[in-house]
């Protein structure tokens, strides 16, 4: 604070400023603390940011740093020579209002409860759980993603494989079937030819057949049956059976064979005729061994067995031929 002096200053007008500061500092720390008052009218106060100062505490560090940049101001007032020196020991320097206007202006302002003039900073250990949770949680959403994705992919694999092996098993059974019918076909044709090359070859030795087997019947009639004698008339006995239409019925054979012949003419006359007409026997010197000719009202007949064999003969090549046509 100031004292009255009788006597002016000398202090020259760039230096004015801070004496006339200096002349109340009550008020310019009144002045200053008033820029740090909002009015209600220009702040919006939410609950969630409203914060408390404490001004006390604040107040004192401010109230110790003014002590000390005073006690430094004290220091360096400049002293007067002569009788203004004793005057200015009496003077008390104080601290000029920039100072005190630096001290409390620093943006800080407030040593009242205000809302969002210091906004409290973020709590580092709820973000950093905040974000561990959200970390976990798509973690956890990913991992489930995957299983899930695994779980398709083995589901859409199983069953393209159940479809792949039925399809090749279904490809498998159809193929299967179409070179069974392909063998059926071909086992068919095969058939038809062998049958075709069967009767063809059956065709074509059926003639050689018949000249074989006449010619072993001549051999056996002839070597064999010629022989025997019941077999030429038994040839006899048949031939007078189907001639009805005769009286007499005359028969040839050979010298060889008249001997037997004849002695079965009882034979033949009781059963072959019959009663119904005569029978004579007579030795032929032209034919041979096995030949027969009968003689009747009718006709003459060849019974005798080289004939039987060729009209055998005979016969088998036309049931040949029939066969072939």
């Amino acid at each position: 604070m100031w004292r009255k002096h009788s006597r002016r200053l000398s202090i020259s007008s760039e230096n004015w400023k801070t004496p006339q500061r200096l002349l109340s500092p009550e008020v310019e720390v009144t002045r200053s603390l008033s820029k740090n008052v909002f009015k209600s009218s220009w702040v919006r106060v939410s609950d969630e940011d409203k914060c408390v100062v404490d001004s006390n505490v604040r107040l004192e560090e401010r109230i110790a740093q003014w002590e000390t940049l005073r006690r430094t101001n004290e220091n360096a007032v400049p002293q007067y020579d002569g009788e203004e020196e004793g005057e200015a020991a009496e003077f008390v320097s104080g601290i000029g209002g920039e100072e005190i206007d630096a001290l409390f202006d620093d943006g800080d302002r407030s040593n009242v409860i205000k809302a969002g003039a210091e906004q409290a900073g973020p709590d580092l250990e709820a973000v950093r759980a905040e974000a561990q949770e959200i970390l976990d949680a798509a973690q956890a959403q990913a991992d489930e993603m995957l299983q899930n994705a695994q779980a398709q992919i083995e589901v859409d694999r199983r069953q393209a494989r159940d479809e792949a092996s039925k399809q090749g098993y279904n490809e498998g059974y159809q193929q299967g079937l179409a070179e069974a019918d392909d063998m059926k076909r071909a086992l068919a044709e095969e058939k038809r030819q062998m049958e075709e090359e069967y009767e063809q070859l059956v065709e074509d030795l059926e003639p050689e057949f018949i000249d074989t087997i006449t010619a072993i019947y001549n051999h056996i009639f002839h070597v064999d049956l010629a022989d025997n004698r019941d077999i030429l008339v038994h040839l006899i006995d048949s031939t007078l059976r189907k001639v009805e239409s005769s009286r007499t019925f005359i028969v040839h054979v050979s010298a060889e064979d008249y001997p037997y012949v004849n002695m079965q003419k009882q034979t033949l006359t009781e059963g072959a005729v019959a009663g119904r007409g005569l029978i004579e026997i007579i030795e032929d010197i032209a034919l041979v061994k096995g030949d027969c000719l009968i003689e009747t009202d009718g006709g003459i007949f060849d019974c005798g067995i080289s004939t039987q064999l060729e009209e055998l003969s005979k016969k088998l090549r036309v049931l040949s031929f029939e066969k072939i046509d």
